[in-house]
């Protein structure tokens, strides 16, 4: 993928039947007592096919796990989308102790193919 000049390295799911993408992000890099999404940039090619839901979750350093699925064979193909996480806030006396961490998850057994994972972004929450 080429973005304003430089090239990043993109995962593309060929074909799988356990998908499951995991990573976490240091609080300590974030500003204290701020809202914060965490999204899932992904792209879903023309061959496409998750049929189950995907499951998406959040859990904070305190250990509050947030959770949905979503069933993306209704997404559009061949663009960038966003997948909200979840959301959580950072302390307002932020120590940096922990880490905040999200997943994406289909381990139905069933084959995957088609799906472009760009990255995931915490971004602050603006009401």
């Amino acid at each position: 993928v080429l973005r304003s000049g430089h090239c990043i390295e993109v995962a593309e799911l060929i074909d799988v039947c356990w998908l499951e993408i995991n990573g976490k992000y240091a609080m300590k890099k974030l500003t204290p007592g701020m809202d914060y999404q965490v999204k899932f940039v992904l792209k879903l090619n023309n061959n496409f096919n998750i049929d189950k839901p995907v499951t998406f979750s959040l859990t904070t350093p305190e250990g509050c796990k947030e959770e949905h699925k979503e069933n993306m064979m209704q997404m559009p193909r061949n663009q960038i989308i966003t997948i909200n996480a979840g959301e959580f806030q950072t302390p307002r006396n932020n120590c940096g102790c922990g880490e905040v961490k999200y997943q994406m998850m289909n381990t139905d057994g069933f084959w995957k193919r088609g799906l472009v994972v760009i990255g995931v972004v915490i971004v602050p929450k603006y009401n």
